[in-house]
């Protein structure tokens, strides 16, 4: 796929997706936290299956028309690193303040690592370059510690406790109480709730008001729970060789699907596939230089 690519089109398709969703954010960011009115769901389907209705109307916070701000913050990423390479800080500047506004701790995160990625490894920048990233990072540090507007995001990353976060612990923690045989082997895919039920490993996760997430597991762990140590340490070795093999903006988006894959499912889904083809096509410097208007 990614060698077919038209990369310029797919990139002003890309923006203009990320225009949409970004008007839609600032509307319903408006509507939560200065207007007080609940948020209008912008999700353009009528009929939502039932886990996309959970998804969608659970928090009140800002995704535009995806089913939740995680969603939303995934998409934005790549684009995000495309533009810090561009040296385009001010649609870096409007992607990173549009995560901030959505509140997900997983866009914080990694929207911040990338920022501090580019900054450490990019020996070519000039002087001047690197000088407007620190004023735009102090620019975001200052407005999320001390802005009214970004108090939501503050305090659910203080209130994320790693104990009880689907997300980030409940791959490892299963898969280290699973037994010897089933961490070799894995339990196979979207199985975890059927086993979890009936070999009663980690009863916390059905016993409690987690257990609607139940069958949702991350992927970086979330390998070896399906797949076990041969299909977990092969995973690992491809992103080895996938980080080897890229340019220096490729070796970045590599280290960014790492830091996704402890919080979000992203193996054998429709974001692999997403990120797979993006990676591809911004590790060829002729590609990536095309992604212009």
């Amino acid at each position: 796929i990614a060698a077919r690519i038209d990369s310029r089109l797919f990139y002003k398709i890309y923006w203009i997706i990320c225009v949409l969703a970004i008007g839609c954010v600032v509307i319903q960011a408006l509507q939560i936290w200065i207007l007080n009115v609940p948020m209008t769901n912008m999700i353009p389907f009528v009929d939502l299956s039932s886990k996309a209705e959970t998804l969608s109307f659970i928090e009140n916070r800002p995704s535009a028309f995806f089913l939740e701000p995680q969603h939303l913050c995934s998409f934005f990423l790549p684009i995000l690193v495309i533009e810090i390479n561009k040296q385009d800080y001010l649609k870096a500047g409007i992607l990173t303040l549009t995560i901030l506004l959505t509140t997900s701790t997983q866009g914080l995160i990694c929207a911040a690592a990338v920022w501090i990625m580019f900054f450490l490894t990019d020996d070519v920048r000039k002087l001047k370059s690197k000088l407007i990233m620190v004023l735009i990072i102090l620019v975001f540090v200052i407005l999320f510690l001390y802005s009214n507007l970004f108090a939501g995001s503050l305090e659910k990353l203080q209130n994320t406790s790693l104990d009880t976060n689907i997300r980030i612990v409940r791959a490892f923690e299963v898969f280290k109480a699973m037994p010897l045989f089933d961490k070799i082997t894995g339990i196979g895919m979207t199985n975890v709730n059927s086993y979890l039920k009936y070999s009663r490993v980690c009863p916390e996760w059905t016993l409690s008001d987690l257990s609607v997430n139940q069958n949702y597991i991350s992927s970086f762990f979330g390998n070896f729970v399906e797949f076990g140590l041969i299909g977990g340490i092969s995973y690992l070795l491809m992103i080895a060789s996938m980080f080897k093999s890229a340019n220096k903006t490729g070796k970045i988006f590599v280290i960014l699907i790492l830091l996704s894959a402890l919080s979000m499912t992203i193996t054998y889904n429709s974001w692999m596939i997403f990120y797979w083809v993006i990676f591809y096509t911004i590790s060829d410097d002729k590609k990536l230089a095309q992604m212009r208007w």
